[in-house]
């Protein structure tokens, strides 16, 4: 009889949400959403080493416009600091 030992490191998954604001040793993310989501998921890794894209991105593919209704809810929140000046 032959034994084989596999080595398994524990890990989590963590939505772009949900990391937000957390600093990783080592993110695996897929830049494809493009946007926000893409800067959140990629700044959580500790360093460039810890940060592993899983495919090839265009830069056209990042530079995506804001969604319509999170730029009027944008907008309205300006237009509420401005009136509390």
């Amino acid at each position: 009889m032959i034994c084989q030992q596999l080595s398994i490191q524990p890990a989590l998954a963590v939505t772009g949400q949900s990391a937000q604001g957390r600093t990783l040793p080592k993110v695996l993310v897929n830049l494809h959403e493009g946007g926000f989501s893409a800067y959140v998921a990629a700044s959580c890794a500790k360093t460039c080493d810890g940060l592993s894209i899983t495919e090839h991105v265009r830069l056209t593919q990042l530079n995506k416009s804001l969604p319509d209704d999170l730029y009027k809810e944008m907008k309205k929140c300006k237009r509420t600091l401005r009136s509390d000046e």
